[in-house]
């Protein structure tokens, strides 16, 4: 038997399909070498890394002896015509895999309800590998398809968003200072304070009340050192005038009153 006990464990083929059906076509289009080796694979063409786990494929499919002779059913799949191929293929899936075949049908049954009837088999490391040489061969013999997941959680489409068009505009909550709270400027902002100061009510929103009372005492210490500054300057530039007069006035002689006549 192909499922077979060794040292008390169950073990089953997990060989990489691609290695095991190319031996296949070999044997089918001209017949391997025997003693089939791990040579004879690595000249088919298969890795040398994966040659040991295929040719144990091939013994435990009952295609190749313990000795490297082959097995009588690979002799009729290397006689079968096109047609026949499949039906014997499937024989000898049917007998290495007996097990699996009284528990599981892998024309109907989920990947993973494939997966559950390996469970018993090791190395519980190479059940995935043991699975998909399972289902491939299945596959190649015509007698299932590679079957859905049904375990995994099903798929969250994310939100339609809505195109632009459709999309309401929201109004922009304009945060007001409590009365009293800056009292040496208006507690709203005009569109000259916004241009001059960079903010706007939008950024106003965004605040908390602490955080609004932080920022209006800002732009008002701002605008009255503004204030000030301007203040500063055209005094300055009114200044030299003044001067000028003063200067003027200084230079001028002042006139005597006429003297009285005795």
């Amino acid at each position: 038997m192909a499922l077979n006990l060794r040292a008390g464990r169950l073990i089953a083929p997990y060989a990489p399909l691609r290695n095991v059906l190319e031996v296949l076509q070999r044997l089918r289009e001209r017949g391997l070498q025997v003693p089939v080796t791990l040579d004879t694979l690595t000249v088919l063409g298969v890795p040398e890394g994966n040659a040991p786990r295929t040719l144990q494929s091939l013994k435990l499919l009952g295609l190749v002896a313990e000795d490297g002779q082959l097995e009588p059913a690979a002799e009729r799949l290397h006689r079968a015509t096109t047609e026949e191929y499949p039906r014997l293929l499937e024989e000898i899936l049917h007998k290495a895999y007996a097990p699996i075949f009284e528990v599981t049908e892998p024309a109907t049954a989920t990947e993973v309800q494939i997966a559950d009837a390996f469970r018993q088999y090791d190395p519980a490391a190479q059940r995935p590998r043991m699975v998909s040489l399972f289902l491939g061969l299945c596959v190649e013999a015509g007698i299932a398809q590679k079957p859905s997941r049904t375990s995994a959680a099903p798929r969250r489409e994310a939100p339609r968003r809505a195109p632009a068009s459709e999309r309401v505009a929201s109004t922009p909550r304009f945060y007001r200072a409590p009365p009293g709270a800056v009292p040496s400027i208006s507690p709203r902002l005009t569109v000259e304070s916004a241009g001059l100061y960079g903010v706007i009510e939008d950024d106003l929103a965004l605040l908390d009340e602490t955080q609004f009372k932080v920022l209006w005492d800002a732009l008002g210490t701002v605008a009255m050192a503004k204030a000030k500054a301007r203040a500063a300057e055209r005094a300055k530039a009114a200044r030299p005038t003044s001067e000028f007069f003063d200067q003027f006035l200084k230079a001028t002689p002042k006139e005597e009153p006429p003297a009285e006549e005795g």
